[in-house]
C-alpha cells in the first residue's frame, strides 16, 4: 500500500477503497449487502443510516412478513454517493427462500412505485401464495432484475455466508477436537511404530491443532501476552511436531500480521509502554514459534511516522533500558537501520526548560 499525497487519499488501499469500489460496484448491490447481512447480525438493524464502499444509506419504512421457509423483506433506501455525490431513493424487497436463496429487487421510488402500494401487492394474501406466484408478483412491480448472494461483493458475501455456515461451521470443528483427543494415543502408536497415520485421523489431527493455535495466539493477544499462553501456545507446537502434524504456518502468520500491524498503529497513535510493548510481544512470538509474517505494510507505516515531526514522542521512551532495548529490537526485525534511528531520536528529544 503506496502513500499518498493528495489530502483525501491516506493511501493505495484507500483510493482502491474510495474510488475503485464505487465504479464498479451499483449502490443497489450495497443496499442488498446490508439488508442481507442484517437478517444474521444481532447487532446491525435493518433501519437507519449506515456508511458502505463509499455510499451513505438511509433505510426506513422497514417491513418483514414469514410464512413457512419463505420471508418477505420490504423497505424504502435514499443513498448517497460520497464520489459523486449522486442522490437516489429507491423501494427494494428481499425474498428469502430456506436459508440460502435470496433475491433482492428494487426501483426507484416515484408516486407510482410508494410503499403502501407495493406492500398492498406482495403482502396481500401471503399466506395463501405459492413461491412461484410471490416470484411472479416481484417481477411485475421490480421487473425481472435481481441481485443474488453471488452478485454482492466478495467481501461481503463471505460475511454473510460465515453467519449463515457459522452454527454448522463450529459443529464440525468441535467433532474433530473431540476425534482427536478420543484417539490422540492411537495417533502415538502410529508415530512410535513408523506406520502412516490413517487420513480421517491426520484429517482430524491436523485440523484441531491449527485451530487450536489460531485460538491461543488470539487469547494471548487479548490476555496482554501472557506467560500463560505464551506456554500454551509451545504447547500445540509440540503436540504438532510430537505427531508429526503440519501446522498452517501460514494462516497463523496472516493473523500474526493483522495483529502487529494494528499494534504498530496503535504505537504511533499513542506511543507509550504499553503500546510498544505490544509489538515487541508480536515480534517475540514469530520468532518463537518460527511463523514468519509479512512486514511491509507496518514497515510504511511506521517508517513514515519516524521521519515526521511526530516522532519526538518516541524519545522520552528510551530512557528506560527496557523500552530502549525493545524499540532497537523492532527496528532491527523490520529491517531499519536500528542505531541510526535510534540515534535521530534522541537528538529529537523534547529540550525540558531548568
Amino acid at each position: 500500500s503506496v502513500h499518498c499525497n493528495h489530502r483525501y487519499f491516506s493511501d493505495g488501499a484507500d483510493i482502491f477503497l474510495k474510488e475503485v469500489i464505487p465504479s464498479k460496484i451499483r449502490a443497489e448491490q450495497v443496499v442488498a449487502s446490508h439488508v442481507i447481512n442484517a437478517l444474521f447480525q444481532k447487532d446491525q438493524p435493518m433501519e437507519g443510516s449506515f456508511t458502505l464502499h463509499s455510499f451513505d444509506i438511509q433505510i426506513s419504512g422497514h417491513r418483514r412478513e414469514v410464512f413457512g421457509d419463505i420471508q418477505l423483506d420490504v423497505g424504502k433506501a435514499g443513498w448517497t454517493s460520497r464520489v459523486t455525490l449522486e442522490h437516489k431513493d429507491i423501494v427494494f424487497a428481499l425474498l428469502q427462500i430456506g436459508k440460502y436463496d435470496f433475491r433482492f429487487s428494487s426501483m426507484d421510488a416515484d408516486e407510482n412505485a410508494s410503499l403502501d402500494l407495493i406492500e398492498s401487492k406482495l403482502f396481500g394474501d401471503l399466506s395463501r401464495t405459492h413461491m412461484v406466484e410471490l416470484m411472479r408478483r416481484l417481477d411485475d412491480v421490480f421487473g425481472i432484475d435481481f441481485y443474488s448472494l453471488k452478485d454482492l461483493p466478495v467481501k461481503d458475501r463471505m460475511r454473510i455466508i460465515h453467519s449463515l455456515t457459522a452454527d454448522a461451521v463450529t459443529q464440525a470443528s468441535q467433532a474433530h477436537s473431540q476425534i482427536f483427543e478420543e484417539h490422540r494415543r492411537i495417533i502415538q502408536v502410529y508415530k512410535g511404530l513408523g506406520l502412516s497415520m490413517p487420513e480421517a485421523l491426520r484429517h482430524s489431527a491436523e485440523y484441531a491443532l491449527n485451530e487450536r493455535l489460531l485460538s491461543l495466539l488470539n487469547a494471548y493477544v487479548i490476555d496482554s501476552y501472557s506467560e500463560a499462553k505464551k506456554k500454551a501456545v509451545l504447547s500445540v507446537l509440540r503436540d504438532a511436531k510430537e505427531l508429526a502434524i503440519e501446522l498452517n504456518r501460514e494462516k497463523a502468520g496472516r493473523f500474526l500480521e493483522d495483529e502487529f500491524l494494528q499494534s504498530v498503529k496503535d504505537f504511533i497513535r499513542t506511543p507509550s509502554f504499553e503500546t510498544l510493548n505490544a509489538c515487541y510481544e508480536m515480534l517475540s512470538m514469530s520468532e518463537t514459534c518460527a511463523i514468519a509474517f509479512d512486514l511491509r505494510l507496518s514497515q510504511e507505516q511506521l517508517f513514515r511516522y519516524l521521519k515526521s515531526d511526530q516522532s519526538s514522542r518516541v524519545s522520552p521512551l528510551l530512557d528506560s533500558k527496557i523500552g530502549f532495548r525493545q524499540m532497537k529490537t523492532i527496528l532491527a526485525a523490520m529491517g531499519f537501520e536500528s542505531e541510526k534511528i535510534l540515534t535521530q531520536l534522541f537528538r529529537n528529544k523534547p529540550k525540558v526548560n531548568a
